[in-house]
């Protein structure tokens, strides 16, 4: 199953559009990864501007979403054997989105670039519904949180540790872009990188 998760409070974006409704090149963020996913996905949100615009869309309300791993497990109801969890947030190449497609999964999988990740695939097993309730415990946990506990890295808040490619995480390298403030659209659109 594949999700789109759209389902944050947007306290780092700070605009009156929900950044999945930005444009670029002539496209709504949202609408041009659920036409790259083929409108195979379920878009997750609690966002009621959103909402309106997801017209069409198989959408998910999630019960609790304080944090990015609480709507991943809002969704279990839902999960296939192999799912994939792509953030709303992010500007997806259609190479991305072939490299997420097919990345083969035992666990988990993490895709991004060094600094974002982009997308995470997991299989539907108990063992990892555990970790991740344990993880969404943390306060403002997120899918970092995950990554270090999956690779078993010791990594404060403010920390940061580079991924490299590996059985866990595939690095992406390939004008695929995370915005999180809307300083990282404005930015790009100024310098035509879109």
């Amino acid at each position: 199953m594949k999700f789109i998760l759209c389902a944050g409070y947007a306290t780092r974006w700070q605009y009156h559009t929900p950044k999945q409704l930005i444009e670029i090149e002539g496209e709504q963020l949202l609408f041009r990864t659920e036409k790259l996913l083929e409108r195979d996905a379920v878009v997750v949100t609690s966002n009621r501007l959103l909402l309106k615009h997801c017209r069409g869309f198989r959408t998910l309300m999630p019960d609790r979403q304080d944090n990015i791993l609480q709507s991943i497990l809002s969704t279990s109801q839902l999960w296939e054997d192999v799912n994939t969890f792509y953030l709303g947030d992010v500007y997806y190449t259609r190479d991305c989105i072939d490299v997420i497609n097919n990345t083969r999964v035992q666990d988990i999988h993490f895709i991004g670039s060094k600094r974002e990740i982009f997308a995470v695939k997991m299989r539907n097993t108990d063992r990892l519904k555990s970790i991740i309730t344990v993880c969404a415990r943390i306060e403002d946990a997120r899918l970092w949180n995950l990554y270090y506990y999956m690779t078993q890295q010791n990594a404060h808040p403010s920390e940061h540790i580079e991924p490299t490619s590996n059985g866990v995480f595939t690095v992406v390298n390939d004008g695929t872009r995370d915005f999180d403030y809307y300083s990282d659209y404005a930015s790009y659109r100024r310098r035509g990188s879109l």
